[in-house]
């Protein structure tokens, strides 16, 4: 009876060597040797040995792409977010709306040593935007992915936003804020999102070292003016 089983278990054992011997004749051999099958990976080097590994797994080539997607997220934002601050700063009035009767009970004046440390502040925050977007990469940096972006950002940290911020559909509803500072920072917020698909998508169609030496240039400057700032508002530095 035990030679029976033992001829049955070497029987389902020959089929499904036959199943994984044409599933692997179907599969072509390339240089990225991996193939995902489920969560099976099945890794081909170009003898043709065979090593399998449940789970999922990074190539060191993805884990660079990963890397320079936070990068380049990371630090587009921080840029971004900057001139994007200085637009309303010099054009929508930020420092007198921020000082009304209003706007004070809820905002920092723009003087604040807080308000100053926030474009360096922004690299914490750039890393958050990138490691949330990361999923995402493969779409919204593939052709015609900029809009995909775009609505992304819009939709999701500006218009719907999960708490009654200002300019969002929760805002208009539960909060007290008068229409004219739900709208004040819309030119904002366009200036920014503009700026970041742009900057994201031209760095992804003609990546070049001249994009990353000018953004750790730019960056290092808004860490510098960021610092200074700061010092300055709390008296170290005169004006």
């Amino acid at each position: 009876m035990s030679w029976r089983r033992v001829g049955r278990w070497r029987k389902s054992c020959a089929r499904g060597f036959n199943f994984l011997s044409n599933f692997l004749s179907n599969v072509q051999v390339r240089r990225t040797n991996f193939v995902v099958y489920g969560k099976l990976i099945i890794r081909c080097n170009l003898h043709r040995h065979i090593t399998l590994t449940l789970g999922g797994c990074m190539t060191e080539e993805q884990k660079r792409e990963s890397a320079t997607f936070i990068w380049r997220i990371t630090s587009i934002h921080t840029i971004a977010y900057f001139i994007a601050g200085i637009f309303a700063l010099l054009f929508a009035n930020y420092k007198e709306h921020f000082a009304s009767e209003t706007m004070s009970a809820i905002m920092r004046p723009v003087d604040s040593p807080w308000v100053a440390l926030g474009p360096s502040l922004q690299l914490i925050r750039g890393m958050i935007i990138a490691f949330v977007l990361l999923p995402f990469r493969n779409i919204i940096t593939q052709k015609n992915g900029w809009w995909k972006c775009m609505g992304l950002i819009v939709g999701l940290s500006y218009i719907s936003t999960i708490g009654p911020t200002f300019g969002s559909f929760e805002g208009y509803i539960y909060t007290k804020i008068p229409l004219q500072y739900h709208l004040l920072g819309i030119p904002e917020a366009l200036v920014y999102v503009s700026l970041f698909t742009f900057l994201l998508f031209a760095w992804y169609a003609k990546p070049m070292k001249a994009w990353n030496i000018a953004a750790v240039i730019l960056l290092v400057l808004i860490v510098i003016m960021s610092f200074l700032g700061y010092l300055s508002s709390i008296g170290l530095i005169t004006q």
